[in-house]
Formats: C-alpha cells, sequence, structure tokens
C-alpha cells in the first residue's frame, strides 16, 4: 500500500474520533453559502487533525479542504478533503457522515478514502489497483433491472429545483425500486462500489464530496458518465454512476428527459 494512502486512512480515522466526541452534543453551527450548508466546531477540529497529518509529511503538497479553502503550495499534487460531509446530518443527531480525502495529480485522483466514523469502516481505493472495504475487495452490483434499483440523488446548494424535479419524477416512472437523497454523497456513492447501490445520480455537488468516492466507485466495476452519457471527468459535478450498462442506460435517459 502506497505510503501516502496510509497516510490518509490513519488522518481519516483519527478525525473520525473527533466527530464520534461531539455526536449528540448540542453544537452552534454558523451558515456558509446556504441555510443548509453549515458548518460546526466539530468539522474545523477533525479538518484541523487531517491536515496536520497530512502537511506534517507532504507539506509540499497543496491543499483544497472544505472549511479552509484552496491551499497552493505551486504542487501538481493536491490533497481534496471533507473532514464531514453531511454536517446537516449530524447537527439533527443522524449519524450518517463520512469523512472523505483523496489525492490528486493535476486533474486525476491518484487515492480515496471514505471513512465511516459510526461504523468505524473505511473505504479506499488506489487507481488502478481495485476498491476495498477494510482490507477485503469490493465489487459494484450486478443488477440489470432499475425497478429492482436502488438509487441515490445528489444535488449541491445552488442546484437547478426544476431538474431535480423531473429526475424524481423520471426514477418514479420507471418504477425505480428506491430513491434516496441522504445527504452524504461520499458515503452512498462508495456504497455503489461496494455492490449495496445500484446507481447516483449527481447535479452539482461539491469537489470535495465526490473525487474521493468517483474513484473508490469506479475501482470496483462502477460506470461514471457525465449527465448526457459522455466521457466524465474527475472533477465534472455533475454525473452519472451506474453498477452496469442497463441500468447506466436508464438513467442516462431519465436525466436527457429531465433537462428538456
Amino acid at each position: 500500500m502506497d505510503n501516502r494512502l496510509i497516510h490518509m486512512l490513519r488522518s481519516a480515522r483519527q478525525a473520525g474520533k473527533i466527530l464520534r466526541r461531539y455526536f449528540g452534543e448540542t453544537l452552534e453551527t454558523s451558515l456558509k453559502t446556504s441555510i443548509t450548508d453549515l458548518q460546526t466546531k466539530a468539522d474545523v477540529e477533525a479538518e484541523e487533525r487531517i491536515l496536520s497529518i497530512l502537511k506534517e509529511e507532504y507539506p509540499k503538497y497543496n491543499i483544497h479542504s472544505e472549511e479552509r479553502g484552496f491551499e497552493d503550495k505551486g504542487s501538481e499534487y493536491t490533497f481534496v478533503i471533507d473532514p464531514m460531509d453531511g454536517t446537516n446530518n449530524f447537527s439533527l443527531g443522524i449519524p450518517n457522515i463520512s469523512i472523505s480525502i483523496a489525492l490528486m495529480h493535476r486533474d486525476v485522483t491518484l487515492s480515496a478514502v471514505v471513512h465511516s466514523p459510526f461504523l468505524e469502516g473505511t473505504y479506499y481505493a488506489t487507481r488502478g489497483d481495485g476498491a476495498f472495504f477494510d482490507g477485503l475487495r469490493v465489487y459494484a452490483s450486478t443488477e440489470t433491472d432499475i425497478s429492482k434499483s436502488t438509487i441515490i440523488t445528489s444535488k449541491g446548494y445552488g442546484s437547478s429545483l426544476k431538474f431535480e424535479r423531473e429526475l424524481t419524477k423520471g426514477l418514479h416512472e420507471k418504477q425505480t425500486k428506491r430513491i434516496l437523497n441522504p445527504w452524504s454523497t461520499a458515503y452512498t456513492m462508495a456504497l455503489i462500489g461496494a455492490g449495496h447501490i445500484e446507481g447516483m445520480v449527481s447535479c452539482g455537488a461539491e469537489i470535495y464530496d465526490i473525487v474521493a468516492a468517483k474513484l473508490i466507485a469506479r475501482e470496483a466495476g462502477a460506470l461514471i458518465t457525465d449527465l448526457e452519457g459522455g466521457i466524465d471527468t474527475d472533477q465534472n459535478n455533475s454525473f452519472i454512476v451506474a453498477c452496469t450498462k442497463e441500468v447506466q442506460k436508464e438513467l442516462i435517459e431519465i436525466c436527457k428527459k429531465a433537462k428538456e
């Protein structure tokens, strides 16, 4: 295992201990971009712990973190960090959150970690080496029928409400088994890689919520395109993830119709 991935795993697990310690407390929240975009003391402390480890080991690497923004060191390598994906869930006492860390070389994701503090389980991947959950190789589902599939919808804070409504309508028309919007994009996308969920449509998620989980899903065999079925890039925030070509085809059709 690459040393950088080892340090990413260690920092995520240590940050997870901080989040578990704060969970259930009444924490003061501050708004960032909107009423649903929150920050708490727990986010900040978890991020500080991650940064203290990664900066000590790789002081010349750029940092792009949710709470601090982009720190440009002039490097070709960047750590992309979300210390708590699902802050709104956390503030409501819902333990559906994750810590997401990716290492990128220019625009390409090399390594990825998505850690669940409350399950104390970690998904991770290195480009070209497959995806894993706590040491066990994971694979995307082989389901081909969307009516037997669970599909996640994920949006950013400035996403189109019209597209979201039409997307949900289209999924219902296809008699999709279950449609979820759990507000923790990184972890639910990692679940696609583990074969628990069949697909996801993201329309505008933040970069630090997606880049790590994208690599995990792709390395597990999931298929990723843009919303029209074209080639996807690691930093594109509007995209489709599907376990099989059959489910992918249905999701592309639904998205195209939703954009009309």
